[in-house]
């Protein structure tokens, strides 16, 4: 028997993977091997369809997916700053290169300088270091 673990909650129309009926919110299941590790990408059910595959009342679904939401939407605001830290890093990186080397590549800036990459890296780090303050991704 298929185990599952409630991964979140979807708001919107849709359609219960499980018995088809239209749902205005779903419970995010995803099913686990027998490791524990979810094996698949998530589907989605209505709270009564989730009840059932979980083996659980309705009441504690809704309150594990309530619960499994919240983390899950604090994942991804994780992952959106490092993306926002990511992208801001490379255009620092882009405009400190064409200013100082004429190029938008480290390896470019490397062959132009005759200085190995490392050494242009450490001085864009300095530069940025003294100019915005960029030390480490602040999601970590």
């Amino acid at each position: 028997m298929t185990s599952y673990q409630i991964k979140g909650i979807k708001q919107g129309e849709g359609t219960c993977g499980k018995c088809g009926s239209p749902l205005k919110q779903a419970i995010i299941l995803a099913p686990l091997d027998l490791g524990g590790t979810p094996e698949r990408h998530p589907f989605y059910v209505g709270a009564d369809c989730a009840a059932k595959l979980t083996r659980l009342s309705q009441a504690t679904v809704r309150l594990k997916a309530v619960r499994a939401e919240e983390v899950r939407q604090a994942e991804l605001q994780v992952l959106r700053r490092r993306e926002a830290y990511r992208r801001r890093w490379e255009q620092r990186e882009r405009e400190w290169l064409q200013d100082t080397y004429g190029v938008e590549d480290m390896r470019a800036a490397s062959e132009k300088s005759g200085k190995d990459w490392l050494t242009v890296f450490n001085e864009f780090r300095a530069w940025l270091d003294q100019v915005d303050g960029m030390k480490e991704d602040p999601a970590r």
